[in-house]
C-alpha cells in the first residue's frame, strides 16, 4: 500500500506536528509512506528531522499556495503516475484539488483530514463552507478523517461519515515538579478574534489585580496582539500578563513547565493543540467544549469543561486550583497519564495504520 501524505499548509510550510507524524507513519508495517510538502518549514530543522528518520520526502515548491496550482499540477500528476500511489492523504482544500485530479486520472483513493471549515466565523459562513465541503466529499467519494468527535458530529449533520483519528504528541515527561512561587496560567493561541484573548484578559482582571502571585501567559502573534496589550495596559495589569510573542517549540515547552494551569476559551477548534499539549506537561486544563476537549478532559479528574460565556465558573475554577495547589499536582499527573494513553504518536499511528489497511481491503 503506497501512501502519499501532504504535510504542509499555506503560509506555514511543513508543519511540526505533521513532520512528527510522518516519522511514525513511515514505520507502519505494510505501508510504503511518502511525505510531500512545499519548500518551507514551520520551524528550522524539520526537513532535517524528517531526513534523519528515514522518511521519504518529496518537495514541490509552491504546492501549498492555490495561485501556483496550474504551475504545479503537471509535476504532481507525473509523480503520482510514476509511483502509483494507492492513497493520497490531504490536509487542505488546495491539496484536495490536486488529489481529486489524481484520483480521476490514476484511481488513487483520497483521504482528507478536516483541519478547518471556517469554524471561527459566523454560523452562516460555517454552514455554507460545511455544505460545500460535504458536497465535494460525497461527489468525489472522499474518505474523511475528523480530529475530534465534535467535528465528526458536526459533519454528520451533512450526512458525511468520517473516522475519528486525532493528532498525536510525543510525551516529553513522565512526571514533573511544581514550583508554586508564582501561579501561572497559560493560554497558547494565535491572536485572532475567535480565540478571545481580549475577553480572557477582561474576565481575569480582578483576580490578577487582587493576587500578587497570579500571572497570565499568552504566547502567540496575530492581528489582535496589540489590541490585547493595550487592553492589559488600560486595565492596569500589564505587569501581570506576559506576551512572549511567537516562540519556538523549546521555549513553549519551558513555559508549560513554568505554568500551573492551562485555559482555552476559544469559540471553536477542529482539534485543539492548546488543549492537548499542556496535558502532556502535567497541566490541568480548563476549556470550553471545543475540539477534542470532550474527548480528553475528564471533568474533575484532569481538568474542567466550562460552557461558553460561563465567566464566573472560569474564575471559580482558577481560584479553586489556586487555593488547593495539591489538586494542580493531582490533576496534572492524571493529565499526563490520560493524554499519553490516548494521544501518544504510537497510539495514533496504530489507529492510522489500521485505517489505511481498511482502505486497502476496500480496494481489493
Amino acid at each position: 500500500m503506497k501512501v502519499l501524505f501532504f504535510g504542509s499548509s499555506k503560509g506555514i510550510g511543513l508543519t511540526y506536528h505533521l513532520a512528527v507524524a510522518s516519522k511514525y507513519f513511515s514505520k507502519l508495517e505494510g505501508i510504503d509512506f511518502t511525505l510531500i510538502s512545499g519548500s518551507r518549514e514551520q520551524f528550522p530543522g524539520l526537513f532535517t528531522t524528517v531526513k534523519e528518520n528515514g522518511v521519504k520526502h518529496i518537495v514541490i515548491e509552491g504546492i501549498d499556495e492555490k495561485e501556483n496550482f496550474f504551475k504545479r499540477i503537471r509535476e504532481f500528476l507525473n509523480i503520482v503516475k510514476r509511483e502509483r500511489y494507492n492513497v493520497i492523504h490531504c490536509q487542505t482544500n488546495t491539496h484536495l484539488l490536486y488529489a481529486i485530479i489524481a484520483k480521476f486520472f490514476y484511481g488513487s483513493r483520497v483521504v482528507y483530514s478536516v483541519n478547518a471549515y471556517n469554524h471561527g466565523s459566523s454560523k452562516f459562513v460555517i454552514f455554507i463552507t460545511s455544505l460545500a465541503m460535504s458536497f465535494v466529499f460525497h461527489l468525489c467519494k472522499i474518505n474523511v478523517i475528523t480530529l475530534s468527535t465534535n467535528t465528526r458530529k458536526h459533519f454528520e449533520k451533512y450526512l458525511v461519515k468520517s473516522t475519528f483519528i486525532p493528532l498525536g504528541f510525543e510525551p516529553q515527561i513522565k512526571e514533573r515538579k511544581y514550583d508554586f512561587t508564582n501561579f501561572n496560567i497559560i493560554y497558547v493561541a494565535k491572536f485572532h478574534p475567535h480565540k478571545k484573548q481580549d475577553l480572557l484578559i477582561s474576565v481575569l482582571k480582578e483576580i490578577l489585580l487582587k493576587y500578587d502571585d497570579i500571572y497570565l501567559i499568552l504566547p502567540g502573534d496575530g492581528e489582535n496582539l496589540q489590541v490585547c496589550k493595550e487592553l492589559a495596559k488600560k486595565c492596569g495589569i500589564s505587569d501581570k500578563i506576559i506576551f512572549p510573542g511567537w516562540i519556538g517549540r523549546k521555549q513553549l515547552y519551558d513555559l508549560y513547565l513554568k505554568s500551573h494551569l492551562a485555559i482555552v476559551i476559544s469559540k471553536a477548534e477542529t482539534f485543539g493543540h492548546t488543549i492537548v499539549e499542556p496535558m502532556f506537561f502535567g497541566l490541568p486544563v480548563i476549556s470550553t467544549p471545543v475540539g477534542i476537549a470532550n474527548d480528553i478532559i475528564k471533568n474533575g479528574v484532569n481538568g474542567f469543561i466550562v460552557n461558553h460565556g460561563s465567566f464566573d465558573e472560569i474564575v471559580e475554577k482558577i481560584l479553586w486550583f489556586y487555593n488547593n495547589k495539591e489538586k494542580v499536582v493531582e490533576f496534572g499527573q492524571e493529565a499526563i497519564k490520560f493524554a499519553t494513553e490516548m494521544l501518544s504518536w504510537e497510539k495514533v499511528s496504530n489507529l492510522y495504520g489500521s485505517y489505511i489497511m481498511n482502505i486497502m481491503r476496500d480496494i481489493k
